[in-house]
């Protein structure tokens, strides 16, 4: 079931893209099926299979169930798709990612480790997920950790407000760069 085991990366991902069409699973019986998936993963040792139950979750049609795999599974050690599955949900932008994200935010970063990356890195993942939710609530969210005691938080969760200000009300600092490479290609086209 995985490419550790021997299969191509094409074969395990056709495997992934075939798997709901070869089983018979109504969709509200398909977040459970995949926590049970995961759970029997996490007691057999097998990240194969912790990354199996992700890569399936991305490939649910129903987005309501989707949404609901993928939070829960944002919340869970033993795979490495932490950063995509933030990606996911900032695409999907559903308002009941928002407990998710705070969840983890609370939690802190220890989990991601594996990702070998900065504080501020990590935090850039929740805080476009959070300014593309786009809630009062998900603004609350990035207002509260723009006030974190780490400075890496905040300083990514501050810049985050500042960007969707700009975008609500049209940044003049934005309008003088639009100016300068619309000039650059004006010049670059009288040559």
């Amino acid at each position: 079931m995985s490419i550790l085991k021997g299969d191509s990366v094409l074969d395990y991902y056709a495997k992934v893209d075939a798997f709901w069409g070869s089983v018979n699973i109504a969709d509200e019986n398909k977040f459970t099926y995949l926590m049970e998936m995961f759970e029997r993963g996490v007691h057999q040792s097998d990240t194969d299979m912790l990354e199996f139950v992700a890569d399936l979750a991305f490939k649910i049609e129903n987005q309501e169930i989707k949404v609901s795999v993928l939070n829960h599974l944002l919340l869970l050690d033993g795979h490495y798709q932490h950063q995509m599955i933030t990606k996911e949900l900032q695409d999907l932008a559903h308002p009941s990612s928002v407990a998710s994200i705070a969840k983890v935010l609370e939690q802190g970063f220890k989990r991601f480790e594996y990702t070998a990356s900065d504080d501020g890195v990590i935090t850039k993942w929740f805080s476009h997920a959070l300014a593309d939710i786009g809630t009062e609530e998900a603004i609350a969210l990035i207002r509260q950790h723009a006030q974190s005691e780490n400075e890496e938080i905040a300083q990514e969760m501050k810049y985050r407000l500042r960007r969707i200000t700009d975008k609500q009300y049209g940044s003049l600092i934005n309008k003088p760069k639009m100016n300068v490479f619309n000039r650059f290609v004006s010049t670059f086209k009288k040559l």
